[in-house]
């Protein structure tokens, strides 16, 4: 809907004071990039991803996060909750009536996936550090009996 009224606009000589190809205002939705397949004559997108600068640095993210997410509440941002992946829909309800609005939810759903991340990687280091204490007491049990 975004880019529909965007591209009337624009047909009409209409700038907005926010471009959405502005890598200074928005620069998660200024990067992105699509992939996709043709079905039926219609380009249909599956995937969304950024430049590998953005895995290779990862205050490249952080910093992109920040500058988009400081629009809602400043510095004084507080740690975010988790929210279930089947409910990351609810960060896009009701639809942004901006690109500043959609980079702002667009930055949310990162922000979830870090913490989603963040917290797979806390279980599999809990996980290894159980292993690891139970090969230990089987390894100390075994010297024992030998």
């Amino acid at each position: 809907m975004l880019w529909t009224a965007e591209l009337q606009a624009r047909q009409f000589g209409v700038r907005g004071s926010t471009d959405p190809l502005d890598n200074a205002q928005l620069p998660l939705l200024a990067t992105m990039q699509f992939d996709g397949f043709t079905n039926q004559g219609e380009k249909v997108f599956k995937l969304v991803k950024w430049p590998k600068e953005y895995h290779e640095d990862p205050m490249v993210l952080a910093n992109a996060l920040r500058l988009s997410l400081q629009a809602v509440s400043g510095n004084r941002r507080r740690q975010p909750a988790a929210i279930k992946p089947n409910r990351w829909y609810q960060l896009l309800s009701p639809p942004a009536q901006s690109w500043a609005g959609f980079e702002i939810q667009l930055a949310q759903l990162v922000e979830q996936l870090i913490l989603r991340a963040r917290e797979a990687t806390g279980w599999l280091k809990e996980r290894l550090r159980a292993e690891s204490y139970q090969n230990l007491l089987l390894l100390l049990l075994w010297g024992l009996q030998g």
